[in-house]
């Protein structure tokens, strides 16, 4: 998202390039102007070296014409008085050849020739002062300036006391003219950081955020044209990905409601499907397939757990001559109440009530002796015999035999064997007439044969 900066107050250019232009004025200007002045200096040092020289010759020849003049100062020429003062200042003039052959022309100081005539270059062409060095010391008073003549093959030199003749740039011109330099250097570094450098890195910034939540950028005013071309393009660019992002969104959501729609009707058709694969749509009850899946698990934790657990084969009696007599339709009721009376009589979560074949019923339950079991199936079977009255007389025929085994009390070795065992008893109460019977209440000659044949024989 955008953020609000100040906005500059300052004018500024608008354009990267008129800010490098000025940028280069306020540089030139931090040179130029120092060199300008130091250039002026030099020349007025020149200039001021040029009457030195002059100021020299007027002054030997004013202390040559008064030394022979016995005239008063006044009644001379007004500007020998001016040049009076210079003129007294020479303390020595001499003459020397290239070979060095010297003439002292004035002297009114203890000046010594021969010290004065090493310190000269004879071979100089062009007029030199330097101080004067005494028995090899540098004199602070004195001040020696030599004259070349090439044509004549002479070197004048005259020692002068010092004076501030020569005008040279002092320590506070300099430090002048350098802190001219300085600050001129460091306004032009003060408006690249202002002008270039801190709109650059501000730019830089926002490209950065906009990298990372695709915010548009914040136009300032202190962005040059240039650089706000480049965030006006940028902000175009943001806020169209903006707007792709908020439309996949939505269409990710979208899609999502859908997929999860239609993966939780998914679901719901497959339990559906499930649920219909593993019941039996005329009892409502479980189906031999889920039997046959449900038995072992249940057998193998129950024997783990060493719990009990006790099986009850059920069957319709007369099932067949039901269906020839009063038809199919009286036999489809009669077997749908079946499942209506099981259903009503298991545990909710806890025991399975499942339709093994066509007139056959199998009930699972754990946790339930071998008595408990029979009594529920015996109430199941008065149950069916009193609905059976009330069918009318083509069902007076039919009843419904139960055999009953435990885990604990007749210990089969497998669940297959504990079905077997469970077919048996019913067999026996199916022969007997006896409605419900425990397999240890069959003798064990039918027990075994009942156990050997095949638990899907015919009935």
């Amino acid at each position: 998202m955008a953020t609000n900066e100040p906005r500059s107050k300052l004018w500024l250019p608008a354009s990267l390039s008129a800010r490098g232009f000025v940028l280069f004025l306020i540089i030139i200007a931090s040179v130029a102007i120092p060199a300008i002045i130091g250039h002026q200096i030099q020349l007025r040092q020149a200039t001021a070296t040029a009457d030195y020289e002059r100021d020299a010759f007027l002054a030997l020849a004013v202390s040559a014409y008064l030394e022979h003049s016995s005239e008063p100062i006044a009644s001379q020429v007004p500007f020998l008085e001016q040049l009076y003062a210079r003129a007294k200042r020479v303390r020595w003039a001499g003459i020397f050849s290239r070979d060095g052959v010297g003439v002292e022309l004035r002297q009114r100081t203890a000046v010594d020739t021969d010290a004065v005539r090493a310190q000269v270059d004879l071979n100089a062409t062009e007029m030199r002062s330097a101080p004067l060095r005494l028995a090899g010391v540098t004199s602070r008073r004195f001040h020696l300036l030599t004259f070349p003549f090439p044509d004549e093959g002479m070197v004048l030199a005259v020692v002068l006391e010092r004076e501030r003749v020569v005008a040279r740039p002092e320590s506070a011109t300099l430090a002048l003219l350098a802190a001219c330099g300085a600050t001129g250097l460091l306004l032009a570094a003060g408006w690249f950081c202002l002008t270039i450098q801190r709109p650059i890195e501000r730019l830089g910034t926002r490209l950065k955020r906009v990298s990372h939540g695709l915010s548009v950028i914040n136009q300032e005013s202190t962005l040059p044209k240039e650089l706000a071309t480049l965030a006006t393009t940028v902000d175009g660019a943001c806020a169209e990905l903006l707007r792709s992002r908020d439309e996949v969104t939505l269409l990710r959501d979208t899609l999502d409601q859908r997929v999860e729609s239609q993966t939780r009707e998914l679901r719901v058709a497959h339990h559906k499907a499930e649920q219909n694969a593993d019941t039996d749509q005329l009892t409502g009850l479980a189906n031999r397939r889920a039997l046959d899946r449900e038995l072992p698990l249940i057998y193998k934790r129950q024997r783990a757990a060493r719990a009990d657990l006790t099986l009850v084969v059920i069957d319709v009696n007369n099932f067949k001559m039901l269906n020839d007599t009063a038809g199919h339709q009286a036999g489809d009721e009669l077997l749908a109440f079946v499942g209506e009376l099981l259903r009503g009589t298991i545990r909710k979560g806890v025991d399975l009530a499942a339709r093994y074949g066509g007139d056959e019923f199998v009930l699972v339950l754990p946790e339930t002796e071998a008595s408990d079991a029979r009594t529920v199936a015996q109430r199941i079977v008065t149950l069916f015999q009193q609905r059976v009255r009330t069918l009318g007389s083509s069902t007076v025929l039919a009843g419904l035999s139960a055999g009953v085994v435990s885990l604990r009390a007749h210990g089969p070795s497998s669940w297959q064997e504990l079905m077997k065992q469970a077919d048996a008893a019913m067999y026996w109460a199916k022969r007997k007439k006896i409605g419900v019977a425990l397999i240890d209440e069959v003798p064990a000659t039918q027990r075994k044969a009942s156990v050997a044949s095949p638990v899907n024989q015919a009935r």
